[in-house]
């Protein structure tokens, strides 16, 4: 055999070890790190559950966001034992009535107490009913 036969067979032998090595150390996972280097475990953190006078609040408030004729209002709401309580000023009657019924709509609540005005530049302003 040739030295060029010989040459060429050693580079083919060393190409295809150098490709195997390659391909295990890819399969190989990293060795193990020392106690010190290891990261500790990523734990969920306990999220509190909402009660369900926050998701009431939460839920009236969305409403209130989604709703064109909030937009200018500026309505408070508290929930306590399924009771909402809105409070601030909105531009008409028809807001006032719609803000009530949207707190009625969601479920949990048994009952609102309105205390929503309306501006006093409001022609005929009346109090709030409850």
């Amino acid at each position: 055999m040739s030295v060029l036969g010989w040459s060429w067979r050693l580079s083919a032998l060393a190409l295809a070890l150098t490709c195997q090595t390659q391909t295990v150390a890819a399969a190989d996972p990293a060795p193990p790190r020392s106690h010190q280097e290891q990261a500790a475990p990523i734990q969920a953190v306990p999220q509190p559950e909402m009660t369900r006078d926050q998701m009431i609040t939460a839920q009236m408030n969305d409403g209130l966001r989604q709703n064109r004729l909030f937009r200018q209002a500026e309505i408070g709401v508290e929930s306590k034992d399924g009771v909402v309580t809105l409070e601030g000023s909105v531009p008409s009657d028809v807001a006032r009535s719609q803000a009530v019924e949207l707190a009625r709509s969601i479920p949990g609540v048994v009952g609102v107490e309105n205390h929503l005005r309306l501006p006093p530049s409001s022609p005929a302003a009346p109090e709030p009913r409850n």
